[in-house]
């Protein structure tokens, strides 16, 4: 009876471990927006929460997405990534998550709080936010993206490095803009 206990302990043991492992070089299955509805999704959204698994400290502004049907948007960062859209309710919030698979070492994990309007109240940010741990998404790396002081117009992807303006000591990150196409 004890090697019986003994080896139900050890089996739940075993279990429990290689449940909580996660390969951090595989994407993340996911489950994403059943029946989406792409006409719904294209337009223009701002990034108001930003995650990236090789980034530690953000200082972003200004981020915002396009989404069009163009069959490609060419960019400096042309990459190639699984996107999936999690969840969206359409005319004011999405939720994204890009994965990369890299032929070296860890994956490339980013995902992305959109709204339509540069901010979303505090309850659906608290109800996306609970979705992203299923995805390997750690919260406390989920940074704000602060939209004050922004163009109306876009901007653009700038590879230059942190700024300082003159007068200030405060180093800022150039304001970003990504423009995602829909191949057919």
């Amino acid at each position: 009876m004890a090697k019986l206990v003994v080896l139900v302990l050890c089996v739940v043991l075993v279990y429990t471990i290689s449940a909580k492992y996660v390969d951090k070089r595989k994407c993340p299955e996911v489950r994403a927006v059943p029946h989406f509805d792409l006409p719904r999704m294209l337009g223009d959204w701002f990034v108001v929460e930003y995650y990236a698994s090789a980034e530690e400290a953000l200082s972003y502004s200004c981020m915002k997405a396009v989404f069009t049907e163009d069959d490609h948007v060419p960019t400096a960062d042309d990459g190639i990534y699984n996107t999936y859209v999690l969840d969206t309710e359409y005319k004011t919030w999405a939720l994204l998550l890009h994965c990369a698979e890299q032929t070296e070492g860890a994956r490339y994990l980013s995902a992305f709080v959109l709204s339509r309007n540069t901010t979303l109240p505090k309850n659906v940010m608290a109800y996306l936010r609970d979705k992203l741990p299923r995805y390997d998404v750690d919260v406390n790396y989920v940074f704000p993206i602060p939209h004050k002081d922004c163009s109306t117009k876009p901007p653009m992807f700038d590879y230059s490095p942190i700024l300082v303006e003159v007068g200030s000591k405060v180093p800022k990150r150039p304001g970003v803009s990504y423009k995602v196409a829909f191949g057919h």
